[in-house]
């Protein structure tokens, strides 16, 4: 389901909001102060080329309460010395140095114990954040009536210089055909949609989402494949349709080594493989994890939020059940699921797959 709207006292600053399960939207929009503390996680390795510029962009924001972790992640060139220079006799910057690389998720999953911010921005240290970036995202978050999981913002694509390759780029939403044998599915999206940067959290979900990180932290985990996700299943996305920062290509990201065409992210092929595996991790973990993620709303919840987190459309989401290592997550827990759920939508849910 889709809802477009634009935010009071911000004409200029239309949304769209993307349900993923259906019960999610109605969690109620938590109280907030008129300027909630805002915490950006900046996350370098090796990018001494950009990190100034990323950290001058989080100096800029016109939002008046906001904070930033700098956490350099193990670099081996100048990125830390250059990081503490810029901090320096800045309060609202702290620098965390941690000895190894393990991985971008890693890194983000210490900080959620380091910061205070109502909303959490996990900024790549090679993007750019325009300086409205956090007042649009508070102003939209502030203005709903449910609470979203996440909100992302249009992007920007630039080169190594900095001379735009692409604009506005909008957030990629597929909204897959569910039959009636899976109704409850009908309303889920998959995810991600943009790079990480262009994303906000409510770190109250990101802790939740701490439930569903793999055993076992190792690069390349990206930090928005497991938050992103996870967010959208708990409280579905809030688009922002303005562009809030710059992506930058640089021919080694991650996520694309080229701008998008048409309005459409490539993701290289190998990342793809990557970002299933850490899929099905999450979806295992979920299946152990569910009832306290989703605290009251298990029981109605529990089978639409397992298929939004394996994605796409419900033949994949089935055939996704008979692979490792969810597939012997949902036969370990077999009569846990049965006792709670019934065994006859425990096989109408899974298929015959566990």
């Amino acid at each position: 389901m889709k809802r477009h709207c634009s935010v009071q006292g911000h004409p200029s600053l239309p949304v769209c909001f993307v349900a993923a399960p259906e019960t999610s939207i109605d969690r109620p929009a938590a109280p907030s102060g008129a300027n909630p503390l805002f915490s950006f996680v900046l996350i370098c390795w090796n990018h001494e080329r950009f990190v100034a510029d990323t950290l001058q962009s989080i100096s800029s924001q016109d939002y008046p309460n906001w904070e930033c972790l700098a956490i350099d992640n193990g670099s081996t060139d100048g990125s830390r010395s250059l990081i503490e220079r810029h901090v320096t006799g800045d309060s609202r910057f702290r620098l965390l140095a941690r000895p190894e690389n393990h991985g971008q998720l890693a890194a983000a999953l210490d900080a959620l114990d380091r910061i205070s911010g109502e909303f959490v921005c996990i900024v790549d240290s090679d993007d750019l954040l325009f300086p409205n970036f956090a007042s649009a995202h508070v102003a939209a978050r502030l203005a709903e009536h449910h609470r979203s999981g996440v909100s992302s913002g249009r992007i920007v694509e630039i080169d190594s210089g900095g001379a735009v390759l692409s604009g506005a780029i909008r957030p990629f939403v597929n909204t897959p055909a569910c039959g009636q044998r899976k109704k409850a599915a009908a309303a889920t999206f998959r995810a991600p949609l943009n790079p990480g940067t262009s994303n906000v959290f409510a770190r109250s979900d990101l802790l939740l989402a701490r439930l569903l990180a793999p055993d076992r932290l190792e690069a390349p985990q990206a930090a928005d494949n497991l938050f992103f996700r996870a967010a959208h299943m708990m409280g579905g996305s809030l688009l922002i349709e303005t562009p809030l920062s710059a992506y930058r290509i640089t021919g080694t990201n991650v996520w694309a080594t080229q701008p998008a065409m048409l309005g459409f992210n490539r993701v290289r092929p190998e990342v793809e493989k990557i970002f299933l595996r850490q899929m099905l991790e999450q979806a295992a973990k979920f299946v152990l994890h569910g009832k306290e993620i989703l605290g009251t709303s298990y029981r109605e919840r529990f089978w639409p939020s397992l298929y939004s987190l394996t994605g796409g459309s419900e033949a994949q989401a089935m055939q996704r059940f008979l692979e490792p290592p969810l597939k012997e997550t949902l036969a370990a827990e077999r009569d846990t699921l049965i006792r709670d759920f019934g065994e006859e939508q425990f096989k109408r849910f899974c298929g015959g797959g566990a």
